[in-house]
């Protein structure tokens, strides 16, 4: 026979990140219990913020004065209780209770009640060290009360932990960049004569050019500045702009530097308020990257970014959000490390952000797009059934089929195209992303000059996607992916383009996602 248990089955992802005015959706599942085995079954949606102190403290105290500090602040709480009978019955046999909360938008008090001074709910988090401990943690709590005559009530429980962030604004901000440089004196190259290793060797002319060059050659000063932002957004890019400042026009026409290492570490600062308001302070760091096997050039006197050569190094996920609340504090500090090469010689530059401040994601709340091995692609799809002769997941609607889509030509010009998966968002009673296909993405301006975005299938060549581009529309980032895009197309000739769509596309990596989005603005600011 079943032992009796309960557990929570919810619509949303399981790694999904919650924002402020989510709401929870499932039910709690009742297994191997009968309905008149209950008696209740109490349903707990809340926020809490702990601080545990341990008794022996870092700073010097009788230790009979100190006790175990342990404090717990509900940030809110939400709760239902079932009897028996407003239990349901499972098609699948046993018994269910309907999940139904949300996140709300500040921090509440009492009964649910928001004072004036409550103020946005903290991201999850959880520190653990020798000073202290602290959590910031929301969480589904079930408690199944069953009754039995004649003994001690029995109870089953679980528990279901969220992630949560706070909203990202919506305005864009403009990153406050700071800078930090280093001055290096480059030897000058030894005074030999050229020899050429392959090819035909060197004539007397090259060796002697060669050799007066090198003989006129005076040690080279240069200088490099990093430029690195003091505010990063999670699932966004970490910019990182290098120059190499060099005056001689001669040296740095013969010799190349290169970047072969970067080191980025972000270090956490979690402070809390102890007894005596005491101030207990624990830091741990976190290696953002760390690579010595980057060939990245560096030209002279030109501005470099690195992200687009290193973004696939960068670790996935950045830290909570910078937030002081309940008597928690959370902030970050980073070091930056680049080694720069010119032959044989390595010059090393450092830098520090004392004040990093983390902000939360901008990107929207929307489901997680599919992963990229499923659903099977409706471009392979249409591939087969057009060679059966039947009709396409995604024929053009008779609206539109005499309408004429821009084909390459002449007439049009194409600033921009990469492969990438595109989906359309649907949003219906169950919100999921719905695949078009593999295409072609291309950013075109037609004879007008007008900018347009046309997807096509990379097998088929037919057309999945086909809108302008105007001046309102926003690329947005999506929950848990860093290389896909969404945005609102008012008028999608591929399909009905009497309605708005949502469209989404993913690319093979960050940096691929990010040259996308920066062709998509360039088009846009030139259209203006």
């Amino acid at each position: 026979m079943q032992e009796p248990s309960i557990a929570f089955v919810l619509d949303q992802p399981e790694d999904k990140a919650h924002r402020p005015g989510d709401e929870l959706t499932g039910r709690v599942k009742l297994l191997g219990i009968d309905r008149p085995q209950v008696r209740e079954l109490r349903v707990q949606f809340r926020g809490i913020s702990r601080i545990t102190i341990p008794s022996r403290l870092p700073w010097s105290v009788p230790s009979d004065s100190i006790v175990r500090s342990d404090e717990t602040v509900d940030l809110f709480s939400q709760q239902r209780v079932f009897a028996k009978d407003a239990l349901r019955d499972n098609e699948d046999g046993g018994l269910s209770a309907p999940v139904s909360f949300a996140f709300t938008l500040r921090e509440t008090s009492g009964a649910g009640s928001v004072t004036p001074s409550a103020g946005p709910l903290p991201p999850s988090l959880r520190c653990f060290s020798q000073p202290f401990d602290c959590t910031v943690e929301y969480a589904l709590e079930a408690e199944l009360t069953l009754a039995q005559a004649g003994s001690r009530a029995k109870t089953c429980t679980a528990r279901r932990v969220l992630d949560f962030e706070p909203a990202g604004g919506s305005e864009t901000v403009e990153p406050q960049m700071v800078s930090f440089a280093s001055s290096f004196t480059l030897a000058p190259l030894p005074h030999t004569l050229d020899v050429r290793t392959e090819g035909p060797p060197l004539s007397f002319r090259e060796k002697f050019n060669s050799f007066i060059y090198r003989n006129r050659q005076a040690p080279s000063p240069f200088s490099i500045v990093i430029r690195a932002s003091s505010q990063l957004v999670r699932r966004e890019p970490l910019p990182l702009l290098v120059t190499l400042q060099l005056e001689n026009g001669t040296v740095a026409m013969h010799r190349k530097f290169q970047v072969r290492g970067a080191t980025m570490v972000i270090e956490r600062n979690t402070t809390v308020q102890g007894p005596g308001n005491k101030t207990l302070q624990h830091s741990d760091k976190t290696v953002v990257i760390d690579s010595r096997e980057l060939d990245i050039a560096l030209p002279a006197n030109t501005e470099v970014d690195l992200w687009p050569r290193i973004s696939s190094l960068i670790a996935p996920e950045l830290p909570p959000p910078t937030f002081a609340s309940n008597g928690i504090t959370r902030d970050y500090s980073m070091d930056v490390t680049l080694s720069v090469g010119c032959g044989d010689e390595e010059f090393q530059v450092k830098g520090s952000i004392p004040s990093l401040v983390v902000l939360p994601s901008a990107a929207l709340d929307m489901p997680s797009l599919p992963p990229d091995d499923e659903p099977p692609s409706y471009e392979t799809a249409m591939g087969s059934s057009s060679a059966m002769g039947t009709a396409p997941p995604y024929s053009l609607p008779e609206s539109q089929a005499d309408q004429h889509i821009p084909e390459a030509s002449v007439d049009v010009k194409v600033d921009f195209e990469m492969r990438g998966r595109v989906f359309e968002f649907v949003n219906g009673e169950k919100k999921y992303w719905k695949e078009r296909g593999m295409a072609n993405v291309a950013l075109q301006r037609d004879s007008c000059g007008k900018p347009r975005l046309v997807a096509k299938y990379v097998k088929t060549g037919e057309v999945c996607a086909d809108h302008h581009i105007t001046l309102d529309m926003k690329l947005s980032p999506i929950v848990q992916s860093d290389r896909s895009w969404t945005w609102c197309a008012g008028n999608d000739m591929s399909r009905d383009g009497s309605k708005a769509q949502t469209l989404a596309a993913r690319f093979k990596d960050s940096a691929s996602a990010h040259e996308f989005k920066d062709a998509f603005v360039g088009i846009q600011k030139a259209a203006a």
